[in-house]
């Protein structure tokens, strides 16, 4: 297996996505498009990245969005007063806050990446140690290691549930590895 192959597998599991499915590719699109159902305003941003980093269409509803936000924009451009042109060009692409106190679309979804992220690490690192491992000690590292509290980790792990058997299948070619490799 190559190092790119790794890294699309890797990907696709970041998503949810069984890296094995000929259909890999869309099936992130289609796991966007479900966040964007949900409001998620940075999705067709995430689509459209996708799309044209794995050489894939980029979907109707991504489309859809942009040429909705351009008449918006168009919208602001014509209307005198009230925000600011830019505050008004950035709520209108999806990158405000809901209202005050409200994180942004942006900081939730990175929030979101980190704790996947943080979730994966505790699991590679609990199948390098096997079944003998300190699940409690192995959460300690990983928050050290990553600058975060202990408690952040545990919420990581809860709110990315199945992320053990995603990076169990993703290493499971990689244990019949050619005796001649050594």
């Amino acid at each position: 297996m190559d190092e790119a192959s790794i890294i699309d597998r890797l990907r696709a599991l970041e998503h949810g996505v069984d890296p094995d499915r000929p259909d890999w590719k869309e099936a992130i699109l289609r796991t966007f498009e479900a966040r964007y159902a949900t409001g998620d305003h940075l999705a067709p941003w995430l689509a459209l990245t996708y799309a044209r980093g794995y050489g894939v269409a980029i979907p109707e509803w991504a489309l859809d969005f942009f040429c909705m936000k351009a008449t918006q924009i168009n919208d602001v451009i014509a209307a005198p007063g009230g925000l600011s042109e830019a505050e008004a060009v950035g709520d209108a692409l999806g990158f405000g806050a809901a209202g005050r106190g409200q994180r942004s679309l942006a900081h939730t979804n990175s929030l979101h990446a980190r704790d996947r992220r943080l979730a994966m690490k505790v699991a590679l690192r609990a199948l390098e140690e096997g079944r003998g491992g300190n699940r409690e000690a192995t959460v300690a590292l990983i928050a050290e290691l990553e600058s975060v509290s202990i408690r952040t980790v545990y919420r990581a792990m809860e709110n990315c549930p199945g992320v053990d058997a995603d990076v169990a299948k993703l290493l499971k070619p990689l244990d019949c590895q050619d005796p001649s490799i050594s």
